[in-house]
């Protein structure tokens, strides 16, 4: 199972978007109040200024679906459309994180400046494309091997 490169790639996305869900993604200045927004909430002194749910639902949805993939190791169809519907996840949670901000930035008037950990899903969605061209590859190779018997 994990001796696959693909199961390393998708291995790596499970820990790169667990991450994601609970880290700082960035910091919002406005008013002369500092916010942190993470994926569960943008925080000014401890205290909610505005829920993020939906950002923190998708990246754990995108994490389990990583591990769910990896699991599905022998039903290599199946994993190709969980890794799909992965990459999809994780667009959506820079589409969520994007239509938060514009609202943060709405409502508090503030600036955006973006930490290191905001480029984890990007690292995720590219390992998530390696893996599913592996995938593929192992596909194509079980269907040649069962053409050649």
């Amino acid at each position: 199972m994990i001796q696959r490169i693909q199961s390393v790639y998708l291995l790596a996305v499970a820990i790169l978007m667990g991450t994601a869900s609970f880290s700082t993604l960035a910091q919002l200045t406005g008013n002369g109040v500092a916010y942190t927004f993470s994926s569960c909430g943008i925080y000014a002194n401890n205290t909610q200024a505005l829920s993020t749910l939906p950002v923190f639902l998708i990246s754990l949805a995108a994490t389990l679906l990583a591990v769910i993939s990896i699991l599905l190791y022998k039903k290599r169809s199946n994993q190709i459309k969980i890794t799909v519907l992965n990459s999809i996840l994780i667009i959506g949670f820079y589409v969520a994180f994007l239509a938060y901000y514009l609202v943060a930035k709405g409502k508090l008037n503030a600036e955006l400046s973006i930490n290191i950990t905001l480029f984890l899903p990007l690292a995720s969605f590219i390992l998530n494309l390696l893996a599913l061209r592996g995938i593929r590859k192992d596909e194509a190779l079980i269907k040649s091997l069962n053409r050649i018997r």
